[in-house]
């Protein structure tokens, strides 16, 4: 049973005032299914915040000053360790003194933002000493956050309406921790989810169909999905989700060009031999398309013993990496983080995790000798 007691009730009372005042507030969510579950947890409780799809933690020094040109109120930061970026944000408090901000996520963190002046709240279960080892997807975070605001409401109408909206919305939650493989760790969650409108295989539907947007159209698809999400969200209906028609075509097209990259793998992919049976698997990625990760998790399922490395030059000059360890015998969020220190930025979590780096090569070389793998190589 995992303990559910993820923020103090002050914590909690403060996330509820910040998020419920008026200004302006904006939702920083991470485009995939984990962030956008989360988000559209979020903006069924809290509907004025504005959504902002972000591919990823790193802030580049332009997009740091439009915020502040937007003069925020309040911030919030879901699945985004942007612990990475703290000295951003504390420029941005500079510059506005009265901004507060939320980070909830799940990542590994380099630091706690949690501030004494009490204007940063950051929550991630790898602070609280029973969860530190649990892998808990954002969009599990978002859902007992909210749950446990509905428990401080003190009228019993108030609390049950709180619920019944709760209730609602779980399968969103139930999709984003299944698109980010949290389902081990999150058991108790879906305990009494089952049948058509909330069973395992449909709210993987939803995932897929999630992930397929983001994979096709990107941010754009990110923020389209979220609005679908938020639509038939309020209407408590996932068969309306995984039954539309433009979330199918798009996964469609994706399908068609992940059966593709597979075969590409098998002829093109190269092996390099470690200890103890730890093989690597590396391969690059041509396709005009985002299947980085999602190729990374498909070969990963298949071999989860070896680890997968993916890599694709992007159109900005920088290699995207997605590493997969199914089986956990390495970490690879810790190993992420050495290989991209001064040619880039990367994590994540003990399975997986990945990278965004200016000289693959000089990653590969520090991936490899910290793993002791031998050059020699062959077909994937």
């Amino acid at each position: 049973m995992i303990m559910k007691t993820i923020v103090s009730k002050r914590e909690l009372k403060r996330i509820g005032e910040w998020s419920s005042q008026p200004g302006r507030k904006l939702l920083l969510y991470h485009n995939d299914p984990d962030g956008i579950c989360s988000a559209a947890q979020w903006l069924t409780a809290w509907p004025d915040f504005e959504p902002i799809a972000r591919e990823g933690p790193v802030m580049q020094p332009g997009f740091v000053r439009w915020l502040a040109d937007q003069q925020p109120d309040v911030l919030v930061f879901l699945d985004l360790p942007v612990d990475q970026e703290a000295k951003k944000l504390a420029w941005l408090q500079e510059q506005r003194p009265d901004l507060n901000i939320i980070v909830i996520d799940h990542h590994i963190p380099d630091s706690n933002l949690g501030s004494s002046k009490g204007n940063i709240i950051h929550v991630n279960n790898k602070f609280i000493a029973g969860l530190k080892g649990k892998y808990l997807p954002a969009a599990w975070l978002v859902y007992i956050i909210l749950e446990d605001m509905g428990e401080l409401e003190g009228k019993k109408e108030i609390k049950k309406q709180l619920k019944q909206k709760l209730e609602q919305i779980k399968w969103v939650a139930g999709a984003g921790i299944i698109g980010d493989y949290g389902q081990k760790d999150c058991a108790g969650f879906f305990k009494g989810m089952k049948g058509r409108q909330t069973g395992m295989k449909v709210m993987e539907k939803a995932a897929d169909l999630i992930s397929a947007a983001v994979t096709l159209k990107g941010r754009q698809g990110a923020d389209r999905v979220l609005k679908i999400l938020l639509r038939e969200a309020r209407q408590g209906s996932i068969n309306g989700f995984v039954g539309r028609s433009t979330l199918q075509i798009w996964k469609g097209f994706v399908d068609t060009e992940v059966k593709k990259t597979l075969k590409e793998f098998k002829k093109e992919g190269e092996e390099f031999k470690g200890p103890k049976r730890l093989n690597v698997s590396m391969f690059r990625i041509r396709s005009k398309l985002n299947i980085v990760s999602v190729i990374s998790t498909i070969l990963s399922e298949k071999h989860p013993n070896r680890i997968i490395l993916i890599y694709k030059l992007s159109h900005k000059g920088m290699w995207k990496v997605s590493g997969r360890l199914q089986s956990g015998r390495r970490d690879l969020g810790t190993l992420f983080k050495k290989a991209v220190k001064g040619i880039g930025t990367g994590g994540g979590h003990r399975q997986a995790a990945g990278a965004r780096v200016k000289d693959w090569e000089r990653f590969k070389r520090r991936v490899m000798e910290e793993l002791g793998v031998s050059r020699g190589k062959g077909k994937g």
